[in-house]
């Protein structure tokens, strides 16, 4: 089984998988084998946990700087997805896909921050 956890643009078609040229520029995750995708460009895999079943992955985006990163049950993910368009930083949206056989997602709220 895999799954892909991120941010795509909101108008992404999502009839196949983000892993695919379509999706170049328009969906950043980070892939349950372990690696960092834009799209279907590999971006990194350098100390980057595969996850599975029962993990906590949490997507953080900055649409300020075009960047997102990850935390896998609370511990920093290796690596940054760059170059998100800032003109995009308002269209983004949390994004998942899986293989569809036996998964399940459960998505938590963040806890509150104050600034």
């Amino acid at each position: 089984h895999w799954c892909g956890i991120g941010v795509a643009v909101h108008d992404l078609p999502t009839s196949d998988s983000l892993r695919r040229e379509h999706a170049r520029g328009k969906a950043w995750f980070y892939h349950s084998k372990g690696f960092l995708c834009d799209g279907d460009s590999f971006v990194g895999d350098e100390g980057v946990p595969p996850f599975r079943a029962g993990d906590r992955v949490a997507v953080r985006f900055d649409g300020v700087n075009g960047r997102v990163s990850f935390l896998l049950n609370g511990s920093p993910v290796p690596g940054t997805i760059s170059g998100i368009a800032q003109g995009q930083g308002f269209h983004v949206v949390p994004a998942v896909y899986m293989d569809g056989v036996g998964t399940r997602l459960t998505v938590l709220s963040p806890p509150a921050t104050t600034v």
